[in-house]
């Protein structure tokens, strides 16, 4: 994963099998609902699809078995670690970074990202390229976060909800001012609009967590640890409260809403090949 600054790397770039266990998290969370969305394509065999920032491969291989026989599916990262495994004639496995290379223009019947912008500042720049990789007629469906209805239970004890929301505060700001956008999702309506797509459509869903003392219960939690020395080093939080909002995520007495997951989906005019810049 490309490092966007010194202090502050993507969340998943660290340890491979750590990344390799919050990835199967997020999947095992969010996979459900985005193929649910995805489900409202009109599916052609023989489709050519895109899957930005693959993973695992676990929806670029439903997108694969979606349009069998003769479909192709590209599916890239810039660590492919995870999905070499996967390549086949009909599986493409590229290594793939967003923002310094390009993609093919009006090549793709259906273009999918998830949880990819908001990790890159110039995430409306990365926007436009997936945009403009979808041929005319074809369908772009990008996924990200909103940080909007993160909080915890409202029925919680005061001190938890009080610590929790002074350590989450403390984290967003933190990755905020590393050029990281938690609220990209809740833009992602208006600007696929802005690109020129029509028929589009989106839809969010907001997750709730309860404290696991055996594993877990989200994938942001070992995301969020990974942090605790920079966060504590901001002077806002003290060790002992970093440890404590941790802790609210292993007892079974708490719970927490994370952020809305924004899927979003438009389809390119078939009488224009080229998107309408968000930039000028």
């Amino acid at each position: 994963m490309r490092v966007f600054n010194e202090t502050v790397a993507y969340l998943l770039d660290k340890d491979k099998q750590e990344a390799r266990r919050r990835l199967a998290l997020l999947a095992r969370i969010q996979d459900p609902a985005t193929i649910a969305f995805l489900e409202r394509v009109n599916f052609r065999p023989g489709w050519l699809c895109l899957e930005v920032g693959a993973g695992l491969g676990t929806i670029a291989s439903w997108l694969r078995e979606r349009t069998t026989p003769g479909g192709r599916v590209v599916a890239t990262d810039i660590d492919t670690t995870f999905i070499e495994p996967l390549r086949s004639p009909a599986f493409e496995v590229r290594r793939h970074d967003l923002v310094t290379e390009e993609l093919e223009n009006d090549r793709f019947d259906l273009v999918h990202a998830r949880n990819v912008l908001i990790h890159i500042p110039e995430r409306e720049l990365a926007l436009e390229k997936l945009a403009g990789a979808v041929k005319p007629g074809g369908f772009l469906v990008i996924e990200e976060a909103d940080r909007v209805t993160d909080g915890p239970d409202p029925t919680a004890p005061d001190e938890m909800r009080t610590l929790y929301e002074k350590v989450v505060g403390e984290i967003y700001a933190f990755v905020e001012r590393a050029g990281l956008d938690p609220s990209f999702g809740g833009k992602l309506f208006g600007l696929v609009q802005r690109l020129g797509f029509h028929d589009v459509v989106a839809e969010g869903r907001a997750y709730f967590f309860r404290g696991n003392p055996h594993e877990d219960a989200s994938a942001h939690v070992p995301a969020f640890v990974e942090l605790k020395d920079p966060i504590i080093a901001q002077g806002n939080v003290t060790p002992a409260e970093f440890d404590g909002f941790v802790a609210l995520t292993r007892n079974p007495g708490f719970a927490w809403r994370e952020g809305l997951i924004v899927s979003c989906r438009g389809r390119k005019p078939l009488n224009g090949s080229a998107s309408r810049p968000l930039l000028s």
